[in-house]
């Protein structure tokens, strides 16, 4: 018998986005102290990874009750949870780095019972969904094929060379300090990851191409704008990416 993830209601996308900028801490009260749980910045999501692959998702129970899941975990994987929450309720993002600050924080949290775990842990996993879902609603993994392939175009007729960006040093540390002007520590500590990874994503670039040129590269050039958040051009956006997947 084939297993069946029951359908999830669509999210509302501009109520995701206000969060995600104002990067919108969930909190909750445990023996008369109030605790705050912080959307993951770049250093805090380097330092739960190596915890997020020990926590061994069972994919076959997340398809079918993915709730279920979740409490399994906070029963069965209970020390590495209180771990990760722990790291994600730090306002400084500093201390996430300090062991000793990490014990005195999950033994605060220790009382939490089984099912406010699961729901804080299926929080920490909604929230590392966002980005993928921005992209997706603002079409701008298609507007990123488009741009890839203007890059190529340009490549082949001009005499510049590009290097780097083949590590996440270059990619993304070097390239948002210099485009901002950040420290790196404020980038690493001080703003979500979900945010930094959007915001370079859906930066403004503007590349120039003849109009000879930008047939050759089945770019339209007339200027027409298509707005891509209003749900009156959803066929427009369809037939967009119909003609891009053709070319």
């Amino acid at each position: 018998m084939s297993k069946k993830k029951e359908e999830k209601p669509n999210i509302n996308i501009d109520a995701c986005v206000e969060e995600t900028i104002l990067e919108m801490p969930i909190s909750f009260s445990l023996d008369g102290h109030y605790f705050y749980i912080f959307p993951p910045s770049v250093g805090i999501v380097f330092l739960t990874q190596p915890l997020m692959r020990e926590l061994h998702l069972n994919k076959d129970l997340f398809i079918i009750r993915e709730e279920f899941e979740y409490v399994r975990i906070a029963i069965e994987q209970r020390e590495k949870l209180l771990r990760l929450v722990a790291i994600h309720s730090f306002s400084n993002r500093h201390d996430a780095i300090y062991e000793d600050k990490i014990l005195q924080r999950m033994s605060e949290l220790e009382p939490l019972e089984a099912t406010d775990l699961a729901a804080i842990f299926s929080t920490l996993l909604r929230w590392m969904t966002y980005q993928e879902q921005f992209i997706k609603h603002f079409c701008i993994d298609t507007e990123r094929k488009q741009k890839e392939k203007i890059s190529e175009f340009k490549k082949k007729d001009s005499s510049s060379v590009t290097f780097g960006g083949r590590s996440i040093f270059g990619s993304l540390l070097d390239m948002a300090c210099e485009r901002y002007k950040w420290r790196l520590d404020y980038l690493l500590w001080e703003i979500s990851a979900t945010t930094l990874n959007m915001m370079l994503a859906d930066s403004i670039t503007t590349m120039y191409l003849s109009k000879d040129d930008a047939k050759k590269c089945g770019v339209s050039t007339d200027g027409i704008v298509i707005k891509m958040d209003d749900p009156r051009n959803k066929e427009k956006i369809k037939q967009l990416v119909r003609q891009l997947k053709k070319k």
